[in-house]
């Protein structure tokens, strides 16, 4: 499979966003040897109001603050929640 960074926007910022996509792809390599990744491993997650400067890649799990969906299965109310922040 190959993937490409196509389209008006992100030619025009392909110093920014060239190296984002390059490290994301080589943070989950299982191995140096290794040419197969899975590119369901790696989350784009967009948000209104940023700019490309401000684009960033975060090694890890990122919460949204949106609620999960009711119809996906999400919770409707959560009571005595306990959350860890590492």
């Amino acid at each position: 499979m190959n993937t490409s960074l196509s389209s008006k926007v992100v030619a025009g910022n392909k110093d920014i966003l060239s190296p984002l996509a390059v490290d994301s792809v080589l943070k989950i390599l299982p191995s140096h040897d290794n040419t197969n990744v899975d590119l369901r491993d790696i989350r784009v997650h967009k948000k209104l109001g940023g700019t490309i400067e401000e684009t960033q890649m975060v090694d890890g799990i990122v919460l949204p603050n949106n609620k999960p969906s009711k119809s996906a299965g999400g919770p409707t109310s959560i009571k005595n929640p306990k959350i860890a922040i590492l």
